[in-house]
């Protein structure tokens, strides 16, 4: 950014924590970066037991509002359907009608979170530029899956069905995505589903940062027909685990193919009893949930990533993985399908339970046993993690819209 003084920012991001995970975390890594390139201002909500985000973020100015405590103690429909922004919402409408009467300016509103593009922004209407995003999520459970996924579950989780009638139909939803001047989204499959709504402009920024590679010299290419798997996340049946479990027992014989399964969820039983039912206990090795660094640890000492997820709207595994140079097999669809390609991995279908395990076990065949394919993709891997998740590249290419809403007339 070439400017001759610091831009005024209002970043909106009602979750915002580095001591946090997935969005808030990610909200926070932006807002550390940005603070010392401008003039920051954040708005957010304050969650029971936080570090205050003065303390976290002490080159910005921060305004928050105490997140309603009567939904903290429903973890799950907190995280989901996100109660506590209609209070931020109507507080931020406020706080900026007072801010601007009191003669304050900001050169542009970014609102950062939620990532889900159901959410309308506050910073709209106000004459100031803005960008919203990069928005993502709405994946529904492919047909074929439907009577493996339980779909009858509360209600809260079933928001992402009405996404597409809400993004054609939805007048104040389609109003603030109509009227923002830059909306940015997470992935290509996002900017499919966005058009509908029929935004004023769109560009792809990957919300997910990677400040370096892992290089491990040590590590050896697998020898053939050996290939040591790992699969990270929480154990739901849309995460794939299943089918990969499946996938193992369609395997030649002669190949010597383990996976370690990192991560606990409400569908762990199925795939403990699956792998029993399968013979698999020497292949299939379960760890539960992993602190931080033993995952890094689990990166660094398996050869490949098995994560199959076909409703994953990041999957920021994916990138990690691909950090420590791992291939990846995972599908065609969502976040993952967008950040793996020839290069690095294996994209499959995911059509059905049956044809999605029959064709990871022939991407993992090739995987284990086409010489020099193995390095090709952890090649790959590492050019494609560095070309998708640098964080000083996209701060940059970010500071460059700043400017450019800053000054359009």
């Amino acid at each position: 950014m070439n400017s001759g003084k610091k831009l005024n920012i209002l970043f909106l991001a009602p979750f915002c924590d580095g001591k946090d995970v997935g969005e808030s975390f990610n909200s926070h890594r932006w807002a550390s970066k940005l603070m010392d390139r401008v003039n920051l201002t954040v708005l957010s909500l304050h969650r029971k037991g936080q570090i205050p985000l003065a303390e976290q973020l002490p080159n910005a100015r921060t305004h928050t509002w105490n997140e309603p405590a009567f939904f903290a103690q429903f973890e799950r429909f907190n995280a989901i359907a996100k109660p506590g922004y209609v209070k931020y919402y109507y507080a931020v409408k406020q706080w900026l009608r007072e801010a601007l009467k009191n003669g304050e300016t900001f050169d542009v509103i970014h609102q950062m979170t939620p990532a889900a593009m159901r959410y309308p922004s506050p910073g709209i209407g106000f004459d100031i530029p803005l960008i919203h995003g990069p928005v993502q999520g709405s994946l529904e459970t492919p047909e074929g899956f439907k009577s493996e996924c339980n779909e009858s579950t509360a209600w809260y989780m079933k928001l992402r069905n009405i996404d597409r009638f809400r993004l054609k139909h939805d007048p104040w939803l389609r109003n603030s995505i109509q009227k923002a001047d830059l909306m940015l989204v997470g992935s290509r499959y996002a900017r499919e589903l966005l058009e509908l709504a029929q935004p004023k402009a769109v560009a792809e920024l990957v919300h997910l940062n990677i400040d370096d590679v892992v290089e491990h010299p040590e590590r050896k290419n697998p020898e053939p027909g050996n290939l040591k798997l790992l699969h990270v996340g929480r154990t739901v049946r849309t995460k794939g685990l299943l089918d990969s479990i499946r996938a193992l027992a369609q395997l030649d014989k002669d190949l010597n193919v383990s996976l370690d399964v990192v991560g606990d969820g409400d569908n762990m039983s199925a795939c403990v009893a699956e792998v029993k039912r399968l013979q698999l206990e020497s292949k299939v090795i379960f760890h539960g949930k992993q602190p931080r660094a033993q995952v890094e640890s689990f990166y660094a000492n398996c050869d490949a990533l098995l994560f199959p997820s076909f409703r994953e709207p990041a999957g920021g595994v994916v990138l990690e993985a691909m950090r420590h140079g791992l291939p990846v097999i995972t599908t065609n669809l969502g976040g993952p399908g967008y950040y793996v390609n020839e290069d690095c991995g294996f994209t499959v279908d995911a059509i059905t339970p049956a044809q999605l395990s029959d064709d990871i076990a022939k991407a993992v065949t090739k995987l284990a046993t086409e010489p020099g394919l193995y390095r090709k993709m952890q090649d790959g891997a590492y050019e494609r993690v560095k070309d998708l998740g640098n964080m000083d590249k996209k701060l940059n290419w970010l500071l460059d819209q700043y400017l450019r809403l800053s000054k359009a007339p």
